[in-house]
């Protein structure tokens, strides 16, 4: 059967929250394109939520016209790629401006005993809760240390988040701190303990890029088979794009993702660096939150703002 003929003003590869982010952003331009805690319950529970998010993700997709295709892309070239569908078979797709949004996977390093190591997705697949367990991963180490499990949270530095503001970095390790999280700083990750139920290493991801074809159109790579970007989420091939866990760059938080994705989109159709230029200003705070007014000290969580101003509307 031959290739099926599609062409569209913007392609976006993934369908996580970058792709999604910068395509409803490029639609509205005019582009075509704490009691006890039962885990059994919440897993159940949350399973359905996903599923529901899932459902929400479609429907908006939907409502904004843009044509959702499950299948494998690879590119032809710099303007074109064929997707294999789930049929077996393919449909190719022009595009004035592409981009990459694939994602990326868990990754465990190659060091003794990694088979007993449980990654990020391993996680969601747990029945019941684990009582003790060494983690290497900002948010599982807080996550499973607030829903009761003792936690040993190993860091290789001195500090967490190393690749963060040192604003982010001195806050969260002096909550973790208080909170009594068991923080081991300088360690290596050489092997698991015996003596430990789980081990959850959150170190890092893979990106996903092995079946794109990216050599076809000579976009360039770094050591890890991250694609290289500049700040603005440019490629070094003329109108194709990438962001979120597939870059080299960016992709520490959801949140700063879909953010990016969106000023991308902006910038693509709606002109965005016309608009506001260089004219940024960033201003930043600590505080105790109201919400904490009548709890003792012991109890109370910190707050920390960054804000970022452009221009007359700072």
């Amino acid at each position: 059967m031959a290739p099926i003929q599609n062409e569209c003003d913007y392609l976006m590869l993934g369908i996580g929250s970058g792709g999604i982010a910068s395509a409803r952003r490029a639609v509205t331009h005019g582009a075509q394109g704490h009691a006890s805690f039962d885990w059994s319950y919440f897993k159940s529970k949350r399973d359905v939520y996903v599923k529901r998010l899932n459902r929400i993700y479609a429907n908006n997709l939907g409502n904004d016209e843009i044509e959702h295709i499950q299948g494998r892309a690879s590119f032809l070239n710099k303007r074109e790629v064929e997707v294999k569908l789930e049929d077996g078979s393919k449909q190719t797709i022009k595009a004035k401006k592409i981009l990459i949004a694939t994602g990326g996977r868990p990754t465990i390093p190659a060091i003794p005993g990694k088979e007993l190591f449980i990654d990020s997705d391993g996680f969601h697949d747990l029945e019941r809760q684990l009582k003790k367990v060494a983690v290497s991963g900002v948010e599982m180490s807080e996550m499973l240390h607030a829903l009761g499990s003792d936690v040993r949270f190993f860091i290789r530095g001195e500090k967490l988040l190393r690749r963060f503001d040192p604003m982010i970095q001195d806050t969260v390790m002096k909550e973790d701190e208080r909170q009594g999280v068991h923080l081991h700083k300088g360690s290596q990750t050489k092997k698991p303990l015996s003596r430990l139920t789980a081990y959850f290493l959150a170190v890092g991801r893979l990106p996903e890029v092995e079946d794109l074809a990216l050599e076809k159109v000579g976009i360039k790579l770094n050591g890890k088979g991250h694609i290289i970007i500049d700040n603005y989420q440019n490629t070094n091939v003329e109108n194709i794009y990438a962001i979120g866990d597939v870059c080299d760059r960016g992709f520490e938080l959801t949140p700063m993702t879909i953010a990016a994705s969106r000023r991308l989109s902006e910038r693509l159709f709606g002109e965005a660096h016309e608009k506001y230029g260089n004219t940024v200003k960033v201003c930043k705070t600590e505080f105790t939150a109201a919400y904490y007014a009548m709890m003792e000290q012991g109890e109370k969580g910190p707050t920390a703002y960054k804000i970022v101003c452009e221009g007359t509307t700072e």
